[in-house]
């Protein structure tokens, strides 16, 4: 893992124990109690270095979505950490995201908030549980997605669970479809950084240069 890695679980822990104790433990229990849930498999053609490098800045990827012109347009916000973030999503979702715990090849996401699509009826409030775990694969990196759903209501998970077929459908398409966009941004940052970082302006310009084109 690298040193920045290291430093963000370090902070979380020390400085916050009892909220990494308690962000692990609700994360269980959407892992073991999810009513709709979805993996994926994809390979980048790109290092792992620089998939560590985008899950440690997760607003910079924000902008990096932005400005390549992807759909839906996702307003992220750090909040303590800049891992941990706020997530404003136009079809229907708000929430905090958090990391639940970094290792040498996995994260653990746990994101809490609400839902107003029509693919959950009901769900309203609920939590959901990002795994993302990475294997390096010579100048590729295979990814492997998991992602775990759980509303917040008994009442909401018996509607869910009748509705889970459409609800694990839909996932898997919005899931698919952002790690196939997420990788064509990944993959262009490996083969032709400076044409990536030109999509970008201010600050975002000079996150991403500082990143990725050191000295130039």
């Amino acid at each position: 893992m690298r040193a920045g890695s290291w430093v963000v679980v370090a902070t979380l822990l020390l400085s916050h124990p009892s909220l990494a104790s308690d962000l692990a433990h609700r994360a269980a229990e959407v892992r073991e109690d999810a009513t709709a849930s979805y993996t994926h498999r994809v390979t980048l053609q790109c290092p792992q270095e620089i998939v560590l490098r985008v899950l440690n800045h997760p607003v910079l990827m924000a902008e990096l979505w932005r400005a390549s012109g992807y759909t839906p347009v996702y307003q992220i916000t750090a909040l303590d950490s800049p891992t941990d973030i706020h997530l404003d999503d136009p079809t229907g979702i708000v929430g905090d995201a958090f990391l639940v715990s970094a290792e040498a090849d996995r994260r653990v996401y746990l994101a809490e908030g609400e839902l107003d699509h029509w693919a959950a009826p009901m769900l309203n409030r609920g939590s959901v549980v990002l795994e993302i775990s990475w294997q390096a694969r010579g100048n590729a990196t295979r990814l492997d997605i998991a992602v775990y759903l759980k509303p917040e209501s008994w009442l909401a998970g018996a509607v869910l669970r009748v509705f889970s077929p459409v609800v694990e459908k839909h996932m898997g398409t919005r899931v698919a479809a952002n790690a196939r966009d997420a990788a064509t941004i990944l993959e262009d940052i490996a083969s032709r950084p400076a044409q990536v970082a030109s999509r970008l302006e201010g600050q975002s310009r000079a996150d991403f240069e500082n990143l990725f084109l050191p000295g130039q």
